[in-house]
């Protein structure tokens, strides 16, 4: 039976892509280089607000601004006369006459708006944040759109591992690109119109086509073409691709295998002289000093990278001195809960308490979910009493 992989599995094993939540849109505490993707804000012509509620808004270089009748069709232009009278709908006219339509707030008639009455805040200034999108769109901001813009600008930003893209609530539009591991345990979603946590889909593995197996290492195999029949050996690959084999699909469909096995560190993939496909999954350390090349058609071994670790905990249990502890009916004294034993002769030959104590060293504690982890599949470090870990694969 077909194994069940799904996309992001691919995707991921493919190492294309991204993966977005638009749910959060900023990761706290984690440095980033901003870009802009609308053009920064500016004034445009105020809102005439009660001063012009019932007119027509317009704005002459030469005079300012000014509203007419909404009969007038516009304020100002060719043939602004014939359609009102130059009084009511051409600027040149309304500004010679100098009447302010703050003091004809009722029924607006051919008035300028002073900079007195946009002082006082009577006509407020459009303020505008989302002109001239860099992903074009005819001028008009689009999430879909912007998302693949920052997509395409991460993609080629060296060492960009994602990024934060945020609509501000006055509609001006950043991208903040990420160089490091994007921690989404930290990501927020700060009060903006909308936007998203974009991270870039890594592939987990390493792989060398030189090799196609490892010698003396157990494994698991599956068939990825169906046995052989009538001589031909290649058939119904379990990836689709059309019936087709493939050596890049193939190694993807075995990537995402391998995320879906407890435990797997990697696999050996094959393609047999007659045509036949098979992965071995690898459940411990692979040791690529025993790697081989079989003489396949093609192949290779995939192993998991080391990345940091998100998914665990990690913390310096203190190095210590610890006591002699005497057990009653046993003769040997313990250092400690899981110390050192020693004899009672070596306890004799060290009467002073001190001398005979052990020394416990300091050691590296992980956890997952409270749990202490062991095992080859983390490697942890201790720098000046901080720890830090590096993992194959996730949870």
């Amino acid at each position: 039976m077909k194994l069940s992989i799904s996309l992001t599995l691919l995707a991921v094993a493919a190492g294309a892509g991204f993966t977005c939540d638009r749910s959060h849109n900023f990761i706290k505490g984690q440095s980033y280089s901003q870009l802009s993707l609308t053009d920064g804000c500016s004034a445009a012509k105020p809102k005439f607000d009660q001063l012009c509620a019932s007119g027509v808004q317009g704005r002459q270089k030469k005079w300012g601004y000014v509203c007419c009748p909404k009969e007038c069709g516009q304020c100002g232009g060719s043939g602004c006369s014939a359609r009102g009278g130059a009084s009511q709908c051409c600027g040149g006219a309304i500004n010679k006459a100098k009447k302010s339509c703050s003091a004809n707030a009722v029924s607006p008639s051919g008035c300028i708006v002073t900079n007195a009455d946009v002082a006082r805040g009577v006509a407020k200034p459009v303020v505008v944040c989302d002109a001239n999108p860099k992903y074009g769109n005819g001028g008009k901001t689009d999430q879909n759109k912007a998302e693949a813009f920052c997509k395409a600008a991460c993609l080629k930003r060296s060492g960009c591992t994602g990024f934060f893209f945020q609509k501000h609530n006055n509609g001006h539009e950043i991208c903040g690109f990420y160089s490091s591991t994007v921690n989404k345990a930290n990501a927020v979603g700060h009060g903006h119109k909308y936007g998203a946590v974009c991270t870039k889909i890594v592939d987990p593995f390493t792989c060398d086509r030189s090799k196609n197996f490892i010698k003396g290492q157990r494994y698991s195999q599956i068939s990825l073409t169906d046995g052989c029949r009538a001589g031909k050996c290649d058939s119904n690959p379990k990836y689709g691709n059309g019936g087709k084999t493939d050596q890049n699909k193939a190694e993807a469909f075995c990537k995402a295998t391998c995320l879906k096995r407890s435990g797997c560190s990697g696999f050996f993939f094959q393609k047999h002289n007659n045509g036949h496909e098979i992965c071995g999954f690898y459940g411990s350390r692979i040791n690529m000093a025993n790697a081989v090349g079989h003489g396949h058609k093609y192949g290779a071994v995939c192993t998991m990278k080391w990345k940091t670790c998100t998914h665990m905990a990690c913390r310096v249990q203190a190095g210590k001195h610890c006591a002699l502890q005497t057990h009653p009916g046993q003769k040997k004294h313990r250092c400690g809960a899981n110390g050192p034993h020693l004899d009672e002769a070596h306890h004799r030959a060290f009467p002073n308490f001190q001398s005979s104590a052990k020394y416990l060293p300091p050691r590296i504690v992980v956890t997952h979910k409270g749990t202490e982890q062991h095992g080859t599949e983390h490697k942890c470090f201790n720098k000046n009493n901080k720890c830090s870990c590096l993992c194959r694969k996730g949870y």
